[in-house]
């Protein structure tokens, strides 16, 4: 299994707190955001890593050289990850272990996450539910649908910016990522592509990390909180 992380954003949110700095190498605790990511990312068995860089491309390089792969996204002041995600798809000839870079991550969430079955999965929050990366599960714990759209007072769950594909499961959810791009979709998440392959019949299986230490830094508040605990 190989590790893609989608870290082609500015982080706008963040304001002067970022310092200039994309998401994945602000410090927070003496190490990066992407350093600790690698690491949860090698506890779960994976060392082969690209990044999927927009801004400041540049920093990532210096940082980390050849030690990662990378696929740069040139639109991404005009697109969202969807289109990120679409510039790895040569990259992605093996399972694939997909993170949004502004996750903090236990590794035992990552763990937990590979070893889970199905083609398609989700890492999910139930105790975490607030606006935005929401998802829906049924009684099996299949998810129903994903994606901002979903009230927080209808969600089971928050996305927690993990997911986990198969190499079959990516040949069939790249085409839906190209569609959604062709449709007019160039600044959603990539989820919309899962979620087309939902509506489609695909199943989406819930790798429920509920209890397990994650946090997303979006806000200056995020990242002291961030600082603070981690």
């Amino acid at each position: 299994m190989k590790g893609l992380i989608l870290a082609a954003g500015r982080g706008t949110r963040l304001g002067d707190a970022a310092g200039g700095l994309p998401k994945g190498l602000l410090p927070v605790g003496g190490r990066t955001v992407l350093d600790r990511q690698l690491e949860a990312l090698s506890a779960a068995g994976i060392r082969d890593v690209c990044l999927a860089t927009g801004y400041r491309h540049d920093l990532f390089e210096a940082a980390y050289g050849d030690r990662l792969a990378y696929r740069r996204n040139e639109d991404h002041a005009e697109s969202n990850n969807i289109v990120s995600f679409l510039r790895a798809r040569d990259w992605c000839d093996d399972d694939v272990l997909c993170l949004y870079a502004d996750v903090l991550l236990a590794p035992e969430l990552l763990v937990r996450l590979v070893r889970t079955g199905g083609a398609f999965r989700l890492a999910g929050d139930r105790d975490a539910i607030a606006e935005g990366h929401t998802l829906l599960r049924d009684a099996r714990g299949r998810v129903t649908a994903v994606g901002p759209s979903i009230p927080s007072a209808r969600a089971t769950a928050r996305f927690v910016g993990a997911a986990a594909y198969t190499r079959a499961g990516l040949d069939r959810l790249f085409p839906r990522v190209e569609a959604a791009i062709r449709e007019g979709e160039r600044s959603a998440y990539y989820t919309a592509a899962v979620q087309r392959g939902i509506d489609e019949g695909e199943t989406v299986t819930l790798a429920d990390v509920t209890g397990l230490a994650w946090m997303e830094i979006d806000s200056p508040e995020d990242l002291a909180r961030a600082r603070a605990s981690w």
